[in-house]
């Protein structure tokens, strides 16, 4: 009897200590003077984002709309400041990147701060994320791009036929599931040497591994719910996963795309001829071998501690406070073997999505604004003379093609759940002070549909003309972030943005879309990482 009195009343203890200390870290923003939304004690606000499906960004721009540009509000006990102000923005990302240079953690993710395993230069934070960046920038350069503009071309003409077969038999089909194959076929020769022939083969089973990748953040509650609720849990329940995912990759596909990706790498550590150049060996070429680990990094900082309004990538410092476990090697510009593998499964990943999925979206608003999409025929027909190819000098002289990459990402900013940042010590912004530990969430849909910057014209209407340099050009340089800004922006987003118009250039100088009856009338959106259409986009493909 006593025991039971005993222990019930500890854990009662417990569970009003928990109450207490969340309550009292939920009055944050009241004391600061934000506005914000009422959170409760355990969930936060968390069931306002989340009890609907695909609500998430729908719900930061139905606060926006109540609270303004700049408010507060919790996920479990953490505080997230969610802003569409560009000054502020342009504050966190770039003039103070040295304060605000740790991404928001995700649901589950090991300890940025301790981990050995599991990092890359997404997660990744201080010192590591800077030596990552720096050995990854290369990999994007224009020379390196060049170096693959044939293999893309060549993705592309198995496209063409897979199109022009759709056309003859005059059928409706799902261009977003054939962009899907596409840039999955292009980022594994690309980016890993792997030969695939998923356009014709559609159950190739390392694309249908990837594509499960997508479907489990979606489906996944425990992975998506629990470690809001409790982060203190965030990363021991990453260890139990990663030690699931090793013995059942069919439970946790991530893990089977890295042992992939192990494969290959011990392939080329055997046999050298099988080496090529591509990001996976720049990388390779990068690796520590075990012997020379000894848990530490050393790596030269600049003497300038300031931070400066720049888009060059890494050449911001990080405070020295911050200069904490953030690498694991000796030298600054070498990787380890996990690095290689975590790193190589988020280009895969992330590279074959986000592209397919601006394709996808960008062929929906052509076909069903079908006046834009004559105007690219006729600078497509034009400008390109050669029938059967496209080089890379001529994408620079497509401005409308240009246009219609721009205003489909402001339209779409399909990365958005991303553009964040943590603010890592106490800093105040437009007399507003920020403490350390609260997270920047940016509301990309309000930022991208602002009527005041991107008017006269409806922000929800397709138009491509917004983005006319003459426009453009006077706008804030924050108003159009679908990558991100600041040092921190999307390493591949030079690559996304050629592969991009290199396919649509090419597939719209020889084809047509036009919508049907299975053509939705407005795109449903799931949000799975980063955002996609639900049910695909559903066309009929006309021969020109």
């Amino acid at each position: 009897m006593f025991v039971t009195i005993f222990l019930t009343s500890f854990g009662l203890g417990l569970l009003l200590t928990l109450y207490l200390k969340r309550k009292q870290r939920q009055q944050l923003f009241k004391d600061l003077g934000i506005p914000g939304p009422e959170p409760h004690w355990w969930h936060g606000n968390l069931h306002q984002l989340y009890s609907k499906p695909n609500n998430h960004h729908k719900q930061l721009q139905k606060w926006t709309a109540e609270y303004g540009k700049i408010y507060g509000y919790f996920e479990g006990p953490t505080p997230v400041l969610c802003v569409s102000d560009l000054d502020f923005i342009q504050e966190v990302f770039i003039k103070k990147f040295g304060t605000f240079n740790g991404r928001k953690l995700f649901q589950l993710q090991p300890d940025p701060e301790k981990s050995k395993v599991g990092i890359h230069i997404v997660n990744s934070r201080g010192d590591r994320w800077k030596r990552l960046r720096t050995i990854i920038n290369p990999s994007f350069t224009s020379a390196k791009l060049k170096q693959i503009f044939p293999l893309i071309n060549s993705k592309v003409d198995t496209l063409i036929n897979l199109m022009s077969e759709a056309s003859n038999d005059d059928k409706a089909v799902n261009v977003h599931k054939m962009f899907q194959r596409l840039t999955f076929d292009v980022m594994a020769e690309a980016a890993f040497g792997l030969e695939s022939n998923v356009q014709h083969n559609t159950d190739d089973p390392f694309f249908l591994t990837c594509r499960r990748v997508f479907d489990q953040v979606e489906k996944n509650l425990l992975v998506r719910y629990i470690p809001y609720y409790i982060p203190e849990i965030r990363f021991h329940l990453w260890k139990c996963i990663q030690l699931i995912g090793h013995f059942g990759k069919n439970i946790f596909p991530a893990y089977a795309v890295i042992g992939k990706i192990a494969e290959v790498m011990n392939m080329r550590s055997k046999d050298p001829t099988l080496c090529r150049p591509d990001l996976l060996q720049m990388m390779l070429d990068a690796e520590v071998k075990s012997a020379t680990y000894d848990g530490n990094l050393e790596i030269s900082f600049d003497k300038d501690e300031e931070q400066k309004v720049t888009e060059k990538p890494v050449l911001h410092t990080i405070p020295r406070t911050q200069r904490r476990l953030t690498a694991n090697v000796r030298h600054p510009y070498f990787l380890l073997s996990d690095e290689i593998k975590t790193q190589s499964m988020v280009f895969m990943l992330a590279g074959f999505e986000t592209t397919s999925t601006a394709l996808g979206l960008a062929v929906y608003q052509l076909a069903t604004n079908p006046e834009k999409q004559k105007k690219l025929h006729m600078e497509i027909d034009e400008l390109l003379t050669n029938e059967e190819d496209i080089s890379y000098s001529e994408l620079s002289s497509l401005p409308y093609l240009d246009m219609v990459f721009r205003e489909t990402l402001r339209m779409y900013p399909i990365g958005m759940t991303v553009v964040n940042r943590e603010c890592m010590q106490s800093s105040t912004i437009q007399g507003i002070e920020i403490p350390a530990g609260v997270n920047i969430q940016v509301d990309m849909t309000s930022v991208h549909h602002d009527a005041e910057t991107w008017g006269p014209t409806d922000p929800l209407k397709f138009e491509p003309e917004r983005f006319s340099p003459e426009i453009h050009d006077s706008r804030h340089p924050m108003a159009w972030i679908p990558f991100g800004a600041g040092p921190r922006n999307c390493v591949g987003l030079r690559l996304g943005m050629m592969e991009f118009k290199v396919v649509l250039a090419r597939i719209m100088k020889k084809f047509e879309f036009v919508r049907c009856a299975e053509t939705e009338d407005s795109l449903t959106l799931a949000e799975k990482g980063a955002i996609t259409p639900k049910h695909g986009v559903i066309v009929k493909v006309v021969s020109r």
